[in-house]
């Protein structure tokens, strides 16, 4: 299986590899290459496997807060933070980066 950026990548000259039945980007030009667009361009990232997900209503939180394995009372409006989404017997089910929009003026 492949993924929509494909393409733009194989324009960019990219090395693939397969992870989890997923072809994906392993290196476009070389690490040095890569960080001079990181710092001076953009740099993309082909994560192949993730999605979004968003969450509204006053009992989201709570909701949250019982099935990842981080405090979300510590992440900030406009921060972000790695967590674990944990089964009934604290089996790894997925990890995650959560993040947390801005209040809304």
């Amino acid at each position: 299986m492949t993924t929509l950026l494909r393409d733009a990548f194989v324009s960019f000259g990219a090395e693939f590899g397969v992870q989890d039945e997923v072809e994906l980007p392993l290196r476009c030009g070389g690490a040095g290459a890569e960080y001079e667009a990181a710092r001076e361009t953009v740099a993309i990232a082909d994560g192949g496997d993730r999605g979004w997900l968003e969450m509204r209503g006053g009992d989201a939180s709570d909701f949250l807060q019982r099935l990842l394995s981080s405090d979300l009372r510590r992440l900030a409006p406009g921060g972000c933070q790695r967590s674990a989404m944990l089964d009934a017997k604290g089996k790894w089910i997925a990890d995650l980066v959560l993040f947390r929009w801005r209040d809304a003026a």
